[in-house]
């Protein structure tokens, strides 16, 4: 199966699950829509959640509710290690702002014009590795 773009990556990753239990979820799209957006939990008001260190390495979350204690696992019969929400915190409904992607840089569009497009399937060129915006060098 060719890959050429982030929706053949899903397509792909469901299809190696034969029990249907991978199921990706894309948060973005080539063309900067957001699906999943991310918020600046750092900035909450009330200070709600705790840092968890090492987050990469814990693979299972489990959580109670929304915006409720939410138990970390390194591996699924791992013993729970954290709770991201501060137990004496107040609650509220109201979301921090939300990172908006930067999207990609001039000379990283650039980059995948010049290198990588002639790898990409000619129906997929435009949307994976389109002509860099107004001021980007492809030399």
């Amino acid at each position: 199966m060719q890959v050429d773009y982030l929706a053949d990556i899903s397509t792909a990753a469901s299809a190696c699950s034969s029990a249907g239990v991978s199921m990706p979820q894309l948060c973005g799209s080539e063309d900067g829509t957001v699906i999943v957006p991310r918020y600046h939990w750092d900035e909450h008001p009330g200070g709600q959640f705790n840092k968890l260190p090492g987050i990469k390495k814990h693979l299972h979350f489990t959580m109670q509710s929304m915006c409720a204690e939410t138990v970390c696992r390194e591996f699924i019969d791992s013993l729970p290690v954290y709770s991201l929400v501060k137990k004496s915190a107040p609650s509220t409904s109201q979301y921090p702002a939300v990172i908006q992607p930067p999207g990609l840089s001039n000379e990283r569009q650039a980059y995948l014009y010049r290198e990588i497009r002639e790898f990409v399937a000619e129906e997929h060129r435009d949307l994976a590795c389109p002509r860099p915006s107004a001021g980007a060098s492809i030399l």
